[in-house]
């Protein structure tokens, strides 16, 4: 459970860290596309870590069964994304909305996105780097997995892994 609810949440603060376009000077400020409320719907981690093979989202699924969910409030320029467990706020992040090449930038950072019903929903591919946690849940600068577990108990390994995420209007 702590591990797994621990790279969840991980992975919902990288959403909006995510790094993927830059600020080209044509962007476009229309937002009718990706206004409203966006809700997360779907993550599954894909068998491979450049994004192939087959997807297990067996992890999201118990995470949404005690309740875990994201919404991404889009208004005009700027958005609001929420994560809530069990109905209670976790975290809510505010910044600035824009979109350039038909791909939504939260704070200026695009994230590539594929459009599975347009204007209704879109998924994105993002992948993470492996990396080695100690025990307060900070990352140590661990290069491999023999080197972060004979730090002893308490240090967990996580191998570098490309994960599928739907959001659904």
């Amino acid at each position: 459970g702590k591990i797994i609810m621990n790279k969840y949440f991980t992975l919902l603060i990288t959403l909006i860290l995510f790094i993927g376009c830059s600020n080209d000077e044509d962007e476009s400020n229309t937002f009718s596309d990706f206004e409203g409320s966006w809700n997360m719907t779907f993550v599954g981690d894909y068998a491979n870590a450049d994004c192939s093979g087959s997807i297990d989202s067996t992890a999201w699924a118990l995470s949404s069964a005690f309740g875990l969910s994201q919404v991404l409030e889009i208004d005009g320029g700027s958005f609001t994304q929420t994560t809530l467990m069990a109905g209670q706020v976790m975290e809510s992040l505010s910044g600035s909305f824009s979109e350039v090449d038909s791909n939504p930038c939260l704070d200026e950072d695009c994230i590539l996105i594929n459009w599975i019903t347009e204007g209704s929903e879109w998924s994105m591919d993002i992948e993470s780097d492996a990396y080695c946690e100690d025990p307060e849940m900070e990352n140590t600068s661990d290069t491999s997995q023999e080197s972060c577990e004979s730090n002893g108990d308490g240090y967990n390994w996580f191998s570098a892994v490309c994960t599928k995420v739907v959001y659904t209007k």
